[in-house]
Parts: C-alpha cells; sequence; structure tokens
C-alpha cells in the first residue's frame, strides 16, 4: 500500500517509506487483480447530506480493503468521493507492515493512506518512529 507522511519528517523515515514503497510496488504486485473488498464497520454511525456529499461519523471505525485494514477512535466518512479521514489511535495494517499515528486519510479510489501525527511503522522487527 502506497504511504505518504505529511509535514516534516527525519532523512531515515523518508528513506524507510521509500524503501517499503519499492517492496510493495513490486512487479508481482501490480498485475490487474479481481476487485478488492470494501467494507466499512463502526459501533456507532451518523450521518448528514452537506450539499451533493454524503458525509458520515464513525464511531470506533474499521474499514478492509483487500488486505490493508485501517482503524481508528473516529473518522468522517465522505461516501461520493470514497474518501475517510480517520481520528485518534489510528492503525493501518497491510501483510506485515503495521502503522500508527494520530490522524489518517484513506482515499479508495487511489488506494492511499496519509499518516500524520506521532507516526511509527513496524514491519518484520524493524521499527521506524516519526514525529
Amino acid at each position: 500500500m502506497p504511504f505518504r507522511r505529511a509535514g516534516t519528517g527525519l532523512p531515515i523515515l523518508l528513506a524507510a517509506l521509500a524503501a517499503l514503497a519499492a517492496t510493495l510496488a513490486a512487479p508481482g504486485r501490480a498485475r490487474a487483480q479481481p476487485a478488492e473488498t470494501y467494507r466499512l464497520q463502526a459501533d456507532r454511525l451518523e450521518g448528514s447530506l452537506t450539499g451533493a456529499e454524503n458525509v458520515y461519523t464513525a464511531i470506533r471505525p474499521t474499514l478492509t480493503h483487500g488486505t490493508t485494514t485501517v482503524t481508528g477512535d473516529s473518522a468522517l466518512v465522505y461516501r461520493t468521493r470514497e474518501y475517510v479521514i480517520f481520528r485518534g489511535d489510528v492503525k493501518i495494517v497491510d501483510g506485515t507492515t503495521t502503522m500508527w499515528g494520530d490522524e489518517a486519510t484513506y482515499d479508495k479510489k487511489q488506494r492511499l493512506a496519509t499518516l500524520r501525527g506521532n507516526v511509527r511503522i513496524q514491519e518484520r522487527g524493524s521499527r521506524i518512529t516519526g514525529s
């Protein structure tokens, strides 16, 4: 899964992210695959309409897209744009990689997660920490 760290970061964090992106973009992963399961669950959902956009607030959401799972304390779910903003104790798991942060966005169309605040990444025993 592509991963972007917003804000300023440490050079080692950027180098590690580049290595992780290269690993995840290996030729075996680039082949077209059947449509992946996309599912959002939450302990509670509250919704509203704002213009043409359906926006929901999710409490303790879990989003699963293929092999990627994203959880957090709460989230704003933009259904029309297929975009979710997670807040509080965010965790992303993709294969052997686990990432944590204070906030994350997830774009289904681009299959892109962006973590912010106290970012930590662990993969196969290696841990990378940023602020």
